[in-house]
């Protein structure tokens, strides 16, 4: 569509939407989000204002309808799926963030699945963030041209290893007894947001939980938990006699310092797109154990960076926690190592490959 079309047929608009066209010049980059307080917006501010300084106009909208000629970047299936996605200008270009999704997990999913491949053809670029779900795309008949892997980012500034004596201090604080072995659960597991006593089985709080409970039969275990929705897990927590605090944050960096009072982190997933706390455990200096879900398989040695195990494998999400308890030699081995994993992670890092990907998009 030429510039005068669009002028023409957008001129009936109030101001405020006819600026949308203009404002950052053609191909500026628009990162669409969901209005609410979820992980994409956090990436896309990220993303946003990195860009940005690097010289490409960047913005944060959660409406993509009345922009034309940029790169509008939909940070998720859920942002593209919608019926204003239905709607955008053909001269923009289309980049679709897709985290994780399979057939079969729901009618929803399924859903949206098949909306990206049979909307293929408007696609410009598909951003996945792991080798699993990138080999999924391909399976299923996505263009391998079109399709990138970036995985999400962590900030450094906030995420790394205190000094042990904050550390310790950081447990006094949460009245956390000294001689408590703590595992970290930082992750939404429960259905809505309200308590979520009716569990997201897809996030693998039982596992979790079978886990924790078996090593707390030889173990003085604490389990420390943040976000919301931990009712299911909290409430079975309490019924095998495990104790453990629980903690609502305001804003997602905070947890950054409860990694910090941490022995170990186990991710229980049976899918994920990311976890976050994998980079974010690395980072931290704190032994990790991660079921086969997300970014796992891309970022973790077994037995080198931390402990990779099989979906469901209680016993072997065990087995793994006593190697660490048990051997500590290996333990500072895997956290050393992990440290060093976890740099590639960085929103630094992460940012340059999607300027790279906006950049030549543009020049296309």
């Amino acid at each position: 569509m030429k510039h005068s079309e669009i002028i023409k047929r957008f001129k009936f608009l109030p101001g405020y939407l006819r600026d949308k066209f203009f404002t950052a010049g053609s191909n500026g980059v628009i990162y669409i989000v969901e209005d609410n307080g979820w992980v994409i917006k956090e990436d896309g501010e990220y993303i946003a204002q990195a860009v940005s300084s690097r010289g490409l106009s960047s913005s944060l909208d959660t409406m993509p309808i009345f922009y034309a000629r940029k790169i509008l970047h939909f940070g998720s299936l859920n942002t593209y799926c919608t019926k204003t996605a239905r709607m955008v200008d053909r001269t923009n270009k289309i980049v679709v963030s897709v985290w994780h999704g399979d057939f079969g997990i729901s009618d929803d999913m399924d859903k949206k699945i098949n909306y990206v491949l049979d909307s293929q053809h408007l696609i410009d670029c598909l951003v996945v963030s792991t080798s699993i779900m990138e080999k999924r795309f391909k399976k299923w008949g996505f263009p391998e041209s079109k399709l990138v892997r970036i995985p999400g980012g962590i900030d450094p500034r906030y995420f790394y290893q205190y000094p042990q004596q904050q550390r310790l201090a950081i447990r006094q604080e949460l009245k956390i007894p000294k001689e408590a072995i703590v595992i970290g659960s930082f992750q939404k597991d429960g259905q809505g947001w309200g308590e979520g006593l009716e569990p997201k089985l897809i996030k693998g709080p039982d596992v979790f939980v079978e886990a924790v409970a078996e090593l707390a039969k030889k173990h003085n275990i604490h389990c420390l938990l943040t976000g919301r929705a931990r009712g299911f897990v909290k409430r079975q927590l309490e019924q095998k006699g495990v104790p453990y605090s629980h903690l609502n944050l305001d804003k997602a960096l905070q947890v950054a310092k409860y990694y910090n009072a941490l022995d170990m982190y186990i991710v229980a997933s049976r899918e994920e797109g990311g976890p976050k706390a994998i980079p974010e455990s690395m980072a931290t200096g704190v032994p990790l154990i991660s079921t086969r879900v997300g970014i796992a398989p891309d970022a973790i040695i077994d037995g080198e960076n931390g402990f990779i195990v099989d979906v469901e494998d209680v016993q072997g999400i065990v087995k793994a926690a006593e190697k660490i308890l048990h051997n500590k030699e290996l333990t500072q081995k895997i956290v050393s190592n992990a440290l060093d994993t976890a740099r590639d992670y960085n929103w630094e890092v992460i940012v340059e490959r999607y300027l790279d990907l906006y950049l030549e998009l543009q020049n296309e």
